[in-house]
This record gives C-alpha cells, structure tokens and sequence, in this order.
C-alpha cells in the first residue's frame, strides 16, 4: 500500500504546474513557474504564477480530491490567490482532475523575491506508516517548495 501511495504522490508532484484554461478568467502576461528552481526574470514585466495539483485518472483517491490545498508565499507572507480552478478539463482523454491556484502580477516586479509553494492533502498520501483511521483524512502540509526569483531590468 505504501508502494501505491508513494508512486501516487509521484504522479501528483509531476504535474504541480501544468497551465490549465483559465475558465473565463484571465491570467497577467508569462507564467513563472516556480517548479524550474532559482531563476531571473525581466523585472517590471507583469507575470501570473499558476500551481496546485492535478490526479491522474485511476488514482484510487477521488472522495479525497477536495482535501488538496495550496498556499503560496511571497517574502515570508501569505499573498492571496486571484482565482481558483477546480475541475477537469474536457478538451483531455483520459480526463485529468485539476486543483490550480492562480496569481497575478499585472506590474511585475523587482529586486529579488523568495516565494514558497506550500501543498496540503489528506494523511494518507503522505505514505506515512503513522497514518491510519481515524487520522487518514486528516489534512497535513505533503510539501514545501522554494524558490528565489530575480527580478533583472532587460536591456
């Protein structure tokens, strides 16, 4: 069962960031994908931040889909998600179920910032032994990620 569980959570980090249709809402110029590591990007430049989680089909956890969560910070401090998207997109076969989280920055930015990606899910996709009834629908933060972005001027 670990076995299962920890090729699941594989299967889930593998697609943190795959931009989706925005679903009538619009994002702010290119995205920044945080999962590429440390990086420049053009300072002043508006830009959308686009992450969250996404199961593959035959994931044996659909009741457990709506316990994934996302927070992003910016500088140690919580920054509030525009929009949300959470569904499947139809356009795919086999049907993948997404839980986006989008950010914009019609402005851009400048200077050097430290953004963390934070994912939350229920116990049991952890693959923690210590995870059993009661507690597998217990919500608990499955990853930290971070990353520094440099904010360059272009030339």
């Amino acid at each position: 069962m670990k076995k299962i569980l920890v090729f699941t959570v594989a299967i889930l980090i593998l697609g943190l960031a795959v931009p989706v249709p925005a679903q009538g809402r619009e994002v702010t110029g290119e995205w920044l994908d945080l999962s590429i590591g440390e990086q420049d990007f053009p300072a002043g430049e508006p830009f959308y931040i686009l992450h969250g989680w996404w199961t593959a089909p035959k994931i044996p956890i659909p009741g457990l889909v709506g316990l994934l969560n996302f927070e992003l910070e910016m500088d140690g401090q919580l920054i509030r998600e525009d929009y949300h998207f959470f569904g499947a997109d139809p356009s795919e076969q086999p049907t993948y179920l997404y839980r986006f989280w989008a950010y914009n920055f019609p402005d851009g930015l400048t200077g050097n910032h430290t953004f963390t990606r934070h994912y939350y899910g229920p116990c049991i996709l952890s693959g923690d032994e210590y995870c059993s009834p009661p507690n597998r629908n217990d919500v608990v933060e499955e990853f930290t990620f971070t990353t520094v972005v440099h904010f360059v001027p272009t030339p």
